[in-house]
């Protein structure tokens, strides 16, 4: 999967890209830290999956959720936030699953996994297919 990491919190994005590094399903093409570079991003380049720091300044995560709804083939979104409050925004703005900050890097991977799987029939290639 083509990955774009989206975050205006440079630790979260680092982070995500040592973690995304070992998954052999991901390969992290492109990180944005504000809606318009994801937006230019995602016009630009073929992308299956985007996660989202659902904190992004100005509540810019629920527009780009909307414009990613747009997209003819849109790709899956992963959200990431705090709490339960974010998580049902999230899905409820479009994110097809969600990951708790404060919970461990295996959350995360399970979200990832459990996203993959439910995504397998549609194509998403491995890493460096």
């Amino acid at each position: 999967m083509r990955v774009l990491l989206i975050s205006d919190d440079t630790d979260l994005i680092v982070a995500l890209q040592i973690l995304l590094r070992e998954e052999p399903c991901c390969d992290v093409i492109a990180t944005a830290s504000h809606s318009n570079a994801a937006l230019s991003l995602l016009a630009a380049d073929t992308i299956d999956l985007i996660m989202l720091d659902w904190d992004l300044h100005n509540g810019s995560s629920r527009r780009i959720l909307a414009s990613v709804q747009n997209l003819t083939d849109p790709p899956r979104v992963i959200a990431i936030g705090k709490d339960e409050g974010d998580e049902s925004a999230a899905v409820a703005a479009g994110a097809n699953n969600f990951a708790h900050k404060g919970a461990s890097p295996m959350g995360l991977i399970n979200a990832l996994h459990t996203l993959e799987r439910a995504t397998k029939d549609q194509g998403f290639p491995a890493k460096g297919e």
